[in-house]
């Protein structure tokens, strides 16, 4: 006797020889079951209940009446809780004397074959009718069923319900045997227990779904686990709402049963798949295929790459009322893994919230393979062997990419996990073998549709591609980027779609995209680029900021010519789309760690990007600058930061736009001032010492602040402030606006104050609604009258002109013990007059604490030492960027000067030896002058070397024997300054005793008006002896006719060989007279003497200089560089002399170093 369902299936057939009592009346079979069962249960004596049976025979019979309980109507669930109770107590402790006795025999197994075939009958489906006709049923515990212990307790008035009960207590039942009596069953009792449960749950999942009358609909199902809260409705199916009410119990009970049982047999695998796909409609079945595949794939993933991956057993974990674990055969997990995995068929043909969740199984799958290696650390998926992305794709591929081409709107969540799964894949390294092109070009297809499509696949993509650029890019990835850049201004910009995780994924795609503009600078963008204006883009409605991001970019993207392809935009075109998108989102970001991500973003931009956009830099600062007052404390400390990596950029800002440092030490000023303000400076002391710290950088960063004179007082009084924070409990405390210059520049725009000046005796007395005077620490130096006035300028209280303040102490400690015993003194006190500071007190006691002093104390130490680095760079002899006088410590002997009074000399000599009349009209030095006497050389790219010659007729000397010498000047150039030196070069013998005298190059002199003297002794007309050398002199004829010298021949048969083997002579050797050739001298000729005071002779002793020098030796000759001259590096030494040679001692780095430096590796490149 088994459920129809079974046999219909055919999986199972009829015995003929049981279901004796089926022909029999309804009463018949009621009386015999209750009395049979009463006799049989275990509450009864054990020797009745346990002995009655002594046979197997015996126990065949009872078996037959018992079974037959399990089909009564339901209005029968006294009896039919009986038999569940008869049967739950033969399977465990209970057995009769008949089973007990053939225990480990097949008796033994078709002994529990027939209790599941009799079982199943419970879950046949009753009759609308016989339902509808039902009485009221009677309470379980009658039938010596405790109800607390029944599971799903149902309604008495509810037959439904109580046949539901009854199916659970079975189904319980059926999951316990298999865990205490799996090991004991043979193959044979597995496959028929497994083809019973096959049929139950065929027989009721397969009923459609319950989704007019039940509380909500699929989607709600899916969110609370398809359970229905309903019970009787007049016309409703029985078997419809049992399906509802048993799935979930039924098909954990199912995959647990199966598992347990290790079957591999084809046959049966094909039956399950057969069928599941019939439940498949069913949420629950879904969820549970989801949690078993998991389970597997954990387990699969430990059998492949050892203990420290995946997991020891088969964990399955639905949700929190049902977890398994399985401890099963390595063979059978990967057998059943792979069997399972594809049992649920094409997800994309199910209903589309059944599809949305089967496909997010599949991607739990795909995460379990992509965490192997997690665990690594450094060696991050280095673990051999781990599945690449072909292999995933090749399990799961076609099931994703058919999903991400569904359209209806009802698909929308499983198209967007789907496109999320396949950006995972995508973004994986590939240890082996790349992507096959075909996996590449449907995934670009894919993506680019998403980010066109609706928010849900948008926002999918983004969050699950963020590395999809910053990895080994893939073949053709480019081909997405402006995709992503017209997806990216759809999340950011107004109105942003998605939350803080969206927009946080979609700045890790900018960070990935913003080099690829200088990378790819002409690298055509693409048709799609074409359609930018269909997503949204441009129009009259634009913010300002957009309008001047391009208005900005329009100069710096003009096509460079012959660099640029023509047609089409490029990849150069996305900057100020991508400058749009950090901008506009620091403005509207509200999320703290995204906000300073975006700071380090723009960082990041602004050192890519301000060589090809000089004004983004000065935008940046504005942009930031603004949200100094609307940011929390961390991202405040990650804006100063950033302020302070873009003081670095002050050549560009300054070039663009003045009046931005200007602006923002002002901004800073006032932030500083409005938190000493503050009575507990504890929580803000960090924030305040970063401010002061971002404030002088700005100030130190080039010398604008020596002309503005309002922000001179202004940095002043803040840096005031900061060190007296200690006495700010006296007629310090108040803080206003600082004073404004006397005379204001056009450009400068400040807030009017209403001061009265009155001048007595030369000295100044600032009155306003009140004044204040203060004393600052020796630091302060000369400022000291300066503060004293800007804080009398902003102060507020009662006017005090006169008054005799206490000289504070250097040391901010020493403040601690005159505040503890004035406060032991006068007791805790109020106001601003009191000795005692109205900070954070101690326990009510009027006690300033530690915290608070020591937080006071920080800020002081702050404000000195960035007055400190200030005085150090506008307080100091000499003053910033004076290049003149003896306030220049290097040479301001200009060479171009001096070249243009030898030029316009030789001038004035051709034309006076030419008989024309001088000219006195002054002609510019040209490049062909400079290269005529000039050389430029660069060493071990740290100095730069110019050599100038002077001619003999360029030397305002007297003696005429110091003329025929050569003169140089030589200039140096290095990151310290700029030094000259002037020689000349002396013929001198050896032995000889050379006396000179130098004398130091006046920065007046411009022309070399002294020179070195000394012995010179000029060479012997040609030929001459060196001294200790024999020197033999024999005629030649030319080179060839010299004999060789190691041969010992006689020179003079030597020569006539010579000539006997000459070749003849021309007609026009030949033809001269014998007698002639024999007067020829062929004697070497001394060289024609040289006209030193030639105007048309060249230079020629720039070689002759650096050999001298030593700059021409094997070890230094591969330092040495020639440079050739140009207007670049002419242009190039002029802005190296122009750099300030006075760098502060506090500074992080030089910039003169780093800029001469920079020049260098220019004039480098352009050798």
């Amino acid at each position: 006797m088994f459920i129809s369902r079974v046999a219909e299936l055919g999986l199972l057939e009829h015995d003929n020889d049981s279901d004796i009592l089926s022909g029999f009346p309804l009463g018949v079979q009621r009386t015999l079951v209750t009395q049979v069962t009463q006799c049989l249960l275990p509450t009864a004596s054990s020797a009745t209940s346990n002995q009655l049976l002594t046979s197997p025979a015996h126990v065949r019979w009872a078996m037959e009446i018992v079974g037959q309980g399990f089909a009564l109507p339901i209005d029968e669930a006294p009896v039919i809780w009986q038999a569940v109770e008869v049967y739950d107590s033969w399977l465990h402790d209970h057995r009769p004397v008949g089973i007990r006795e053939v225990e480990g025999t097949d008796v033994e197994q078709r002994f529990w074959q027939t209790i599941f075939e009799q079982f199943s009958l419970i879950f046949q489906p009753r009759p609308k009718a016989e339902m509808q006709s039902s009485p009221w049923i009677p309470d379980r515990t009658k039938g010596g069923k405790d109800a607390s212990t029944t599971p799903h307790h149902a309604d008495e008035h509810d037959p439904v319900g109580a046949h539901v009960a009854l199916c659970h207590a079975v189904l319980q039942i059926l999951g316990s045997v298999g865990r205490t009596l799996g090991p004991q069953f043979s193959e044979e009792t597995w496959i028929v227990l497994l083809k019973v449960m096959i049929g139950i749950t065929d027989c009721l999942l397969r009923e459609p779904v319950e989704t007019e009358k039940s509380t909500g609909t699929v989607q709600e199902q899916v969110g609370r686990g398809d359970r229905h809260t309903t019970i009787v409705y007049d016309g409703e199916e029985p078997a419809v709402r049992m399906a509802d009410e048993l799935c979930e119990h039924l098909i954990r009970v199912l995959f647990e049963l199966w598992l347990r049982s290790g079957l591999t047999r084809v046959y049966m695998w094909d039956h399950l798949k057969r069928y599941f796909t019939m439940w498949t409609h069913r949420v629950p079945v879904i969820r549970q295929w989801n949690a078993t595949i998991l389970g597997l794939t954990q387990r699969v993933v430990g059998l492949l790459y050892g203990t420290t991956e995946g997991a020891g057993k088969v964990y399955i974990d639905v949700d929190e009322h049902y977890s398994v674990t399985l401890d099963l055969s390595s063979e059978f997990v990967v057998y059943a893994w792979h069997r399972l995995s594809y049992i649920i068929g094409n997800p994309n043909a199910l209903l589309a919230p059944i599809s949305e969740l089967s496909i997010k199984g599949i991607g739990r799958v795909v995460q379990v393979w992509h965490t192997i290696g997690s665990d690594d650390g450094p060696l991050l998926h280095e673990v051999p062997g781990v599945p690449d992305g072909n292999t995933i794709l090749h399990m799961f591929g076609g099931w994703l990419f058919e999903a991400t081409i569904k359209t209806a709107p009802e698909f929308a969540d499983g198209k967007a996990e789907a496109l999320g799964i396949l950006c995972r894949i995508f973004c994986q390294p590939q240890r082996r073998i790349p992507f096959e092109r075909t996996y590449l070009e449907r995934f670009y297809t894919a993506v680019k549709e998403g980010l066109r499509s609706d928010s849900q696949a948008l926002s999918s993509i983004v969050q699950n591609s963020s590395t999809l650029f910053s990895r080994e890019l893939l073949e053709g990835v480019r081909l997405l980027v402006p995709d992503y850049v017209i997806a990216l201004k759809r999340i950011l910009k107004p109105p942003a779609v998605g939350g803080d995780v969206l927009r946080r994924a979609a700045y890790a795609v900018i960070a990935c995209l913003l080099p690829l503009p200088n990378h790819f600078e002409y690298v055509p963008l693409g048709i799609p680029w074409e359609r930018y204006e269909t997503y949204g883009v441009g129009g009259p409605d634009e913010p300002i900021l957009t309008r001047t991001i391009r208005a900005m970019y329009f100069k710096s993207q003009e096509p460079v010519a012959g660099a640029e392809p023509s047609g089409g935009a490029h990849f150069c075109r996305l900057k100020p789309h991508l400058a749009e998108l950090l901008l506009i989102a620091l403005h509207t970001e509200h999320e703290p760690s995204n906000s300073r991500y975006i700071l380090h973003l723009l960082t990041m931009f602004v050192a890519e990007d301000a060589p090809f956009c000089p004004g983004l830099p000065a935008l940046v600062v504005r942009c930031i600058q603004e949200k100094l007052t609307a940011w929390p404390p961390d991202v405040l400390r990650t804006a100063f930061q950033t302020l302070n990596s873009l003081s670095g950029y002050y050549e560009y800002i300054q070039r663009n736009n003045k009046s931005c440092p200007r602006d923002l030490v002002l901004a800073l000023c006032r932030y500083i001032d409005t938190s000493l303000v503050e009575e507990n400076l504890v929580s803000s002391q960090g924030l305040i010492i970063a401010a002061y710290d971002c404030m002088i950088r700005w100030v130190i960063c080039g010398d604008w602040i020596t002309v503005e004179q309002a922000t001179h007082i202004a940095v002043i009084a803040t840096l005031s402030r900061g060190i007296g924070v200690l006495d700010r409990d006296d007629d310090f405390a108040a803080v206003a606006p600082p004073l404004p210059p006397p005379h204001p520049h056009p450009s400068h725009h400040h807030p009017a104050h209403h001061q009265n000046q009155t001048h007595t005796g030369g000295s100044t007395l600032v009155n306003s609604h009140s004044s204040n005077s203060i004393t600052t620490s020796a630091t302060i130096g000369n400022f000291r009258d300066l503060a004293s006035m800007a804080g009398g300028a902003g102060s507020a209280g009662n006017t005090v002109s006169d008054k005799k303040k206490v000289p504070r102490h250097s040391m901010a400690a020493s403040k601690l013990l005159p505040k503890l015993r004035g406060a032991h003194v006068a007791g805790p006190t109020t106001g601003s007059g009191g000795s005692v500071s109205t900070g954070t007190r101690d326990a009510g006691l009027g006690l300033p604490t530690f915290a608070s002093l020591t937080a006071e104390m920080m800020i002081k130490g702050a404000a000195e030492s960035a007055l400190g680095r200030m005085v150090n760079m506008l307080g100091n002899f000499p003053p910033f960027g004076e290049a003149s006088g003896v306030a220049a410590v290097g040479s301001v002997w200009d060479e171009e000067k001096e070249l243009k009074r030898i030029v316009s000399l030789r001038k004035s000599l051709i034309e006076k030896e030419s008989g024309k009349q001088a000219d006195d009209e002054e002609n510019p030095v040209s490049l062909a002058d400079y290269r005529r006497y000039m050389r430029y050389y660069a060493f071990d790219k740290r100095t730069i070397l110019g050599i100038l010659e002077t001619p003999a007729w360029a030397r305002p000397v007297a003696s005429s024997s110091d003329a025929l010498v050569p003169a140089m000047t030589l200039v140096l150039r290095d990151s310290s300054g700029k030094y000259t030196w002037m020689s000349t070069v002396r013929y001198v013998e050896e032995g000889e005793e050379v006396s000179t005298r130098c004398s130091l190059v006046r920065p007046e002199n411009t022309s070399m008006d002294e020179t070195v003297a000394g012995i010179h002794v000029l060479p012997q007309p040609y030929p001459y002896s060196p001294l200790n050398a024999i020197v033999r002199n024999r005629e030649c004829v030319n080179a060839s006719a010299v004999p060789p010298l190691d041969t010992g021949v006689d020179v003079d048969a030597w020569e006539k060989a010579v000539k006997a083997n000459a070749p003849e002579l021309s007609v026009e050797t030949a033809s001269v007279d014998t007698e002639t050739r024999k007067h020829i001298s062929t004697a070497v000729q001394p060289p024609q003497p040289l006209d030193l005071m030639d105007p048309h002779r060249s230079p020629q002793c720039f070689r002759l200089y650096l050999a001298q020098a030593g700059y021409l030796s094997p070890t230094t000759l591969q330092k040495l560089w020639p440079l050739p001259i140009t207007d670049a590096l002419l242009q190039e030494l002029r802005r190296v002399d122009s750099l300030p040679e006075y760098v502060p001692v506090r500074s992080t780095f030089s910039q003169r170093a780093k800029r001469f430096t920079d020049a260098v590796d220019y004039l480098y490149s352009q050798t």
